[in-house]
């Protein structure tokens, strides 16, 4: 048997691995705390241990090694090894980083020539089961709640259980594009060599990532206002926008706290304008308020107004396609948001996202 090389694909590293185990060259044996050992007896066969593990990999457990070995169903099982996100490992991770001596410790972490068994103290994580046919099932962290952050794994189309699913429908709605609250971990092609039980995978995350991911605003997003509290936020639904069949899909997640801008807040008491001291009282209704300057005032208005969706007479609905979900999009209950790396405390709630939207206060008019 030739030595792998460093890259060659996983698949590959794995078929080797199996192999040798059907040829009696080597048997995999467990530690007691459970582990398999890998490194010995596979470095004396030419197996090329430094690419083995690191963080995030999309790796398999191999069939041979399973109590219970179904290589025509085995090839479709795959794990996410642990790895940190904002110093956080996310749950879905094979393993959990634990203390010396606890259970479920790994000495040298992600990198180490150890994977955790099927079954046992040390494998915490979750055994992804793939659908065969697929040319990209992808993976990737969701850290929509940065200190909660989960791995999340889909494709288009796919209905949703658990973690899985549709990524547009799961949250990501710049799918495929990467943004703060989604990083890309990488693929798995169960199509191009199903019939032989082969898949093919596309690693694109390889190590750690220690900040809060990605550039946060960065990417804009569209919302829709859906609550309204005459506050310094509001509440709203963020729109991914995609097709399905041929016709235009929606997909609402949520609800979000939205910042409103810095100006439009209720809790603006006063500024000075070419300087005149200027007082704003009796806001109402998010929309309207009454500014003073000595003995000079004058009733406000937004514009253009913060509407509801149910103030454009839209009812809520998860999704919208075809007609509905461009009448949605046109509505002025749609506004432009980034979500910011730390919440802005606007209220009770602190808001993870900020209007961007451009409004402005004008002198109401008067018949």
């Amino acid at each position: 048997m030739q030595p792998l090389k460093s890259g060659q694909p996983v698949t590959d590293q794995w078929r080797s691995v199996n192999d040798v185990a059907a040829q009696g060259q080597f048997r995999a044996y467990q530690s007691d705390d459970s582990r398999f050992k890998l490194a010995a007896g596979m470095r004396s066969l030419g197996l090329d241990m430094s690419v083995w593990l690191f963080p995030f990999r999309i790796y398999s457990f191999p069939s041979a090694w399973r109590v219970a070995p179904a290589p025509t169903t085995d090839w479709l099982k795959f794990r996410i090894a642990l790895g940190y996100y904002n110093n956080i490992v996310p749950s879905g991770c094979d393993r959990t980083d634990a203390a010396p001596g606890a259970s479920g410790y790994v000495p040298c972490g992600p990198d180490s020539d150890t994977i955790p068994s099927e079954s046992g103290t040390d494998f915490t994580g979750t055994e992804y089961v793939l659908a065969s046919g697929q040319g990209k099932i992808y993976f990737w962290i969701d850290a929509s709640t940065p200190t909660a952050p989960v791995i999340k794994y889909g494709y288009p189309g796919m209905a949703v259980s658990g973690n899985g699913g549709d990524p547009v429908t799961l949250g990501w709605t710049a799918f495929p594009t990467p943004d703060s609250q989604h990083i890309p971990i990488g693929w798995v092609d169960t199509s191009t060599d199903a019939a032989t039980y082969t898949a093919h995978i596309r690693q694109i995350l390889r190590s750690d990532n220690p900040s809060a991911g990605g550039s946060p605003g960065s990417v804009v997003q569209l919302a829709a206002i859906y609550g309204l509290s005459n506050a310094d936020s509001f509440t709203a639904y963020l729109l991914g926008i995609s097709s399905s069949s041929g016709s235009l899909l929606v997909n609402l997640t949520g609800p979000v706290t939205v910042a409103k801008n810095a100006r439009q807040r209720v809790s603006v008491v006063s500024e000075t304008l070419d300087a005149q001291g200027v007082a704003y009282t009796s806001y109402v209704s998010d929309n309207s308020r009454m500014a003073a300057a000595g003995s000079t005032s004058e009733a406000q208005v937004v514009f253009p107004p913060y509407v509801t969706m149910a103030g454009c007479g839209i009812t809520w609905a998860s999704s919208y396609t075809g007609a509905a979900a461009y009448s949605l999009l046109i509505s002025q209950c749609v506004c432009k948001v980034v979500q910011m790396p730390s919440p802005i405390d606007t209220s009770a709630t602190p808001a993870q996202y900020q209007e961007i939207e451009a409004r402005v206060w004008a002198r109401k008019y008067i018949q």
